[in-house]
């Protein structure tokens, strides 16, 4: 059997065993990093629709923070004519707009973006030819900025609520230990 690698609470008294356990945390603390990272996904929004609107409007959606989008992807199941079809996306904002048109026949399709969002900015995808397509699906990757996040120190807390329980099932270790000696 392999050996283990526990750590041996040195002393004859509690307050010994405590003040061994002190300088065991303090050497481990400074070999630990000074920052702990949390990686945070994109936010993925989807849509789908059987049919576009006669009007030609696909979907609209409603940014609730600051962010970018990242990526697109969109699937056409069936397109009803040999021509390219005319998208167009509408980002609309408080102060600016912008509008990006595309033209495909392609059934699957995915580009990398860098669209910068504000908060309350509205995206509306369309396309010019409503009744030339079928079954149309649309994706984005969303990456929220940071300070739009419930907060960045849950993790540090959580880390921080573990630490202190661990010292406490080694406290309580310990105490068991000297009662029974």
């Amino acid at each position: 059997m392999a050996a283990q690698n526990r750590i041996q609470v040195r002393g004859s008294t509690v307050e010994k065993k405590f003040l061994h356990i002190e300088n065991i945390l303090n050497r481990m603390q400074r070999k630990l990093h000074k920052t702990v990272i949390g990686v945070l996904p994109p936010i993925p929004l989807f849509f789908y629709a059987e049919k576009a609107q006669e009007s030609g409007e696909i979907f609209q959606w409603l940014f609730p923070a600051q962010g970018v989008i990242t990526r697109a992807c969109m699937y056409v199941r069936e397109y009803k004519t040999k021509d390219g079809i005319t998208f167009t996306a509408d980002m609309i904002g408080k102060t600016s707009s912008t509008s990006q048109s595309f033209m495909t026949r392609k059934n699957a399709l995915i580009q990398t973006l860098n669209i910068p969002v504000s908060i309350g900015d509205r995206l509306i995808f369309r396309v010019d030819s409503p009744e030339q397509i079928t079954g149309i699906w649309v994706a984005f990757l969303f990456e929220m900025n940071m300070k739009d996040l419930a907060k960045e120190t849950f993790i540090i807390d959580e880390f921080t609520k573990l630490m202190n329980q661990e010292i406490g099932e080694i406290t309580d270790a310990a105490i068991a230990a000297e009662e029974v000696s």
